[in-house]
């Protein structure tokens, strides 16, 4: 199987993957008008259901855009990270490899950026929103700004974490092959 071949198949997985999160957050949102009138938290603790609700649409929107380029858009997908399916097929070609390494560095940068993109926006509408006149308790507000800015921070250097990976995936994958020399590596009888 080629590395375009392989990059294509795993980029389909992936965005199944973020596909089926993406319904599980419509299945929530959907169902919050039906559990919040009879919770007391949405008369205790002055949260903007609103606001939920928004941050909700949010993260399924990303989650569709992120599965919908992955499922269908993967050709293109395969061109802007520059998997070249003109490779030799001689598994010990360094060409090869580099592709390979390339395209799982690109798949794990992925696989952290979409996440931590899709919580970081609602974050920021919710960092926002608190700005904003609420009803809302003092001692809530409080407690939430300081769970609100280690879960920001956490979120952002997974982000960053996931563009190095995608966007330094050809020099990763060398500095992995000059650490981990497996092209010179013989299976040896012992």
């Amino acid at each position: 199987m080629k590395a375009r071949e392989f990059g294509s198949v795993a980029l389909k997985v992936l965005g199944i993957f973020w596909f089926i999160k993406a319904f599980l957050y419509v299945i929530r949102v959907s169902s919050l008008p039906f559990i919040m009138p009879y919770t007391e938290i949405s008369n205790t603790a002055g949260i903007n259901w609103t606001i939920e609700i928004i941050n909700l649409i949010v993260i399924a929107s990303l989650y569709a855009t992120a599965s919908y380029f992955m499922i269908f858009r993967t050709q293109y997908i395969m061109r802007i990270i520059k998997i070249d399916e003109n490779i030799s097929e001689e598994i010990t070609s360094p060409d090869r490899k580099n592709n390979y390494e390339g395209l799982a560095f690109t798949l794990i940068g992925l696989y952290f950026a979409v996440p931590a993109l899709s919580h970081i926006v609602p974050q920021l509408i919710k960092l926002w929103s608190l700005g904003q006149p609420v009803q809302t308790y003092g001692m809530y507000q409080e407690s939430y700004l300081e769970k609100m800015w280690p879960n920001l921070v956490e979120n952002i250097i997974e982000l960053v974490i996931g563009v190095v990976l995608i966007l330094g995936r050809n020099r990763l994958a060398q500095l992995w092959r000059r650490l981990r020399p497996l092209s010179t590596v013989k299976d040896e009888k012992i």
